[in-house]
């Protein structure tokens, strides 16, 4: 199977979304939810992610980060298990090279957070856990904040390249 999975979008549709006034994060996601559908459908979906590519992993792991720190900051998106893929692969580098350079300082930082908090995250029980909570938190307050204040500018980063090069995304027919 080729390693490159691309969902194919109409000419009509891609412009329609790019015209239609959705918010840079809904235009994202009519690229996403395909991505999404594809591993939800797959009968392997830790062996279909891998055909994706460097662009799509990291609009991927994008969306996992804003809706994850979104909702409850860098901690919500550990406990629910997605540190690894974002601080444990190039996705910082990756956002970089798409323009997002606030957000990629700020996942840089908390990376930091994490690696210095991440034993005790993975090996707590959830009592234990539980009880140093709040000393994580406190540990991501300042990088929640800085992410809220960003995250629409850099949203909007995202979606411009997405668009500038959207062959890495998706075939366009």
């Amino acid at each position: 199977m080729e390693n490159n999975i691309l969902p194919i979008i109409t000419k009509e549709q891609l412009n329609q979304d790019i015209n239609s006034g959705l918010k840079s994060y809904e235009f994202l996601c009519s690229i996403i939810n395909h991505y999404l559908k594809y591993l939800a459908h797959h009968k392997n979906p830790d062996e279909a992610i891998n055909e994706f590519n460097s662009e799509q992993h990291t609009l991927l792991g994008y969306n996992y980060l804003y809706i994850q720190v979104g909702l409850g900051g860098f901690l919500e998106l550990i406990k629910n298990g997605y540190g690894l893929y974002i601080f444990e692969t190039p996705f910082s580098q990756n956002i970089l090279k798409f323009g997002a350079d606030e957000l990629s300082c700020i996942v840089n930082e908390a990376k930091k957070v994490y690696e210095k908090c991440k034993h005790d995250m993975e090996n707590l029980s959830e009592e234990e856990f539980c009880k140093k909570e709040d000393e994580f938190k406190k540990e991501f307050a300042l990088l929640d904040a800085k992410f809220s204040r960003c995250i629409e500018s850099q949203t909007q980063v995202m979606k411009d390249y997405v668009i500038k090069n959207i062959e890495k995304f998706a075939v366009v027919k």
